[in-house]
This record gives structure tokens, C-alpha cells and sequence, in this order.
């Protein structure tokens, strides 16, 4: 079992009300709220497919980027093969 450790963090006092309320209305602490949260956001990242990651965390690309893709002619007809993983690319 994980040894517990004390962390001091700044967060805002808004910020704060929202979560301290929702951690009541769950019945955890401030704190658990916090670290089980990061831990679902890690996990949910880490879990993503490359589409979903890109789709998250990348903006489309600019009318300019576009038609220079366009002028590429890259044929995505044939569209066989292996969805990565972010795992598999990093």
C-alpha cells in the first residue's frame, strides 16, 4: 500500500468552493477529490486513441495548411492498417 504524503497547492478561492462542494455532495474530502480526479484524467488520457487525442488536443488546421495538403494528392482511399495507440507513438 501507497504511503500518504502532505502536499500544500495554490488554487483559487472560487475554484476551491466548487470543488470542496462537490466533494461534499460525494462524500469525500477536498483532497481525495483532488488526487481521484487527476488519477481518472490520467488514465482517460492515456486510454485515448490517437483520434480522440488529436481531436482533444490538436486545433484544425488553417484554410492555408489546407489547400497545401490538398495539393499533396495523397490518396486516402485505401485507408487499411493499424490504429496507434498514444503508447505505441511515444
Amino acid at each position: 500500500m501507497s504511503q500518504t504524503i502532505r502536499k500544500n497547492i495554490t488554487i483559487k478561492e472560487d475554484a476551491y468552493k466548487v470543488i470542496n462542494e462537490y466533494a461534499k455532495k460525494q462524500g469525500i474530502s477536498f483532497s481525495e477529490m483532488l488526487w481521484k480526479s487527476a488519477i481518472q484524467k490520467i488514465n482517460q488520457s492515456e486510454e485515448m486513441d490517437l483520434l480522440s487525442f488529436l481531436q482533444e488536443n490538436c486545433k484544425f488546421v488553417s484554410e492555408e495548411e489546407q489547400k497545401e495538403l490538398d495539393h499533396m494528392n495523397i490518396d486516402f482511399s485505401d485507408c487499411s492498417g493499424k490504429e496507434l495507440s498514444i503508447d505505441e507513438l511515444l
